[in-house]
């Protein structure tokens, strides 16, 4: 049964009959009926879904006036994850698990009609249990499963599916989110923590393709103080994601905000994503009083400029005071 609070849980009402499946039975991996997932549309109060561990959808349109089953040829599984799109009233994608019976195929399914009709979305998943389901929420094209041995992405609404693994643990992952501000990938494992990956190359993996460089937006950048100078100067790093279409070496050139470089390195760019780091160091030439030196950067702004070959891209950023450091 769903039931309903409008008082913050302080009372409840029910808003359907019993849309569970019959307990017992040899396909019973409970003692009873159980709905293992609600989900309602962003779109459409009172817009709802509901599954359970025997396999079955159910859809109210109408706030739980009436309930109607929308699975017709989706597998008889335990219903792992519905999620009601952000970004169409009548898209819903569902995720099903059969671990429970040592049933390990990927089960992911999407519907565009209020799920009057499915079709599989799991293709380029590996013989995993799908536990997660996730839209991401700038680029309507992009997807994102969790399994039980990893993350996966579709750049292509499910159509194909690349592993998103790398730096995780080979584990369970039971949830995941696209942060709406921060645009990170909150992973979380069964047992081996929280991760967290920058979603932003990967929302824009697709227009960055036709480019031979492309520098996505730095992020900023939030230092300490370093305790021994006046006036106070930061220390920390700044982090640069860009994305080679061939492999070449780059010139990495930081300049201050009145366009003279203050940092200059060589990297070698690989095919792909990069990820670059600066130090929050510059180079001082030499003054009167004192021979040129490293030391750390004052809090400013400041722009970031990569070249490889014939091919360059820029971008500003700031270095500020991290007010959460005492």
């Amino acid at each position: 049964m769903v039931l309903k609070s409008l008082e913050r849980g302080d009372h409840w009402r029910p808003v359907s009959a019993d849309l569970s499946d019959p307990g017992g039975g040899e396909r019973a991996v409970v003692p009873f009926g159980t709905i293992t997932m609600l989900a309602e549309s962003p779109h459409q109060p009172g817009l709802l879904y509901a599954g359970t561990e025997g396999g079955t959808i159910w859809l109210t349109r109408n706030d739980g006036a009436t309930w109607t089953k929308i699975g017709t040829g989706l597998p008889r599984k335990w219903v792992s994850r519905l999620v009601a799109s952000q970004h169409e009233a009548g898209t819903v994608y569902a995720a099903f698990t059969g671990y429970r019976e040592d049933h390990f195929d990927a089960y992911l399914f999407a519907s565009d009609d209020f799920g009057a009709t499915w079709r599989s979305i799991a293709g380029g998943i590996p013989s995993e249990s799908v536990n997660v389901v996730r839209e991401d929420p700038r680029n309507r094209d992009v997807l994102y499963a969790g399994t039980d041995l990893g993350v996966y992405v579709s750049l292509d609404r499910g159509a194909s599916w690349l592993a998103l693994c790398a730096g995780l643990p080979t584990t369970p992952v039971h949830d995941l989110v696209v942060h709406p501000r921060d645009d990170e990938i909150v992973v979380g494992t069964h047992g081996r923590g929280v991760f967290v990956l920058d979603a932003r190359p990967v929302q824009g993996w697709r227009a960055s393709e036709a480019a031979a460089l492309t520098l996505f937006e730095p992020r900023l950048v939030l230092a300490r103080d370093r305790d021994d100078v006046e006036p106070a100067r930061a220390r920390g790093e700044a982090v640069f994601l860009f994305r080679l279409r061939a492999a070449a070496p780059v010139t990495v050139t930081i300049l201050d905000a009145a366009g003279v470089a203050v940092r200059r390195w060589q990297v070698d760019g690989a095919a792909g994503l990069n990820v670059v780091r600066w130090d929050l160091r510059v180079d001082r030439a030499a003054e009167a009083a004192r021979p040129a030196r490293i030391e750390d950067a004052p809090y400013a702004a400041y722009r970031v400029e990569l070249a490889a070959g014939t091919a360059g891209a820029e971008a500003g950023f700031e270095v500020r005071r991290d007010p959460r450091r005492f």
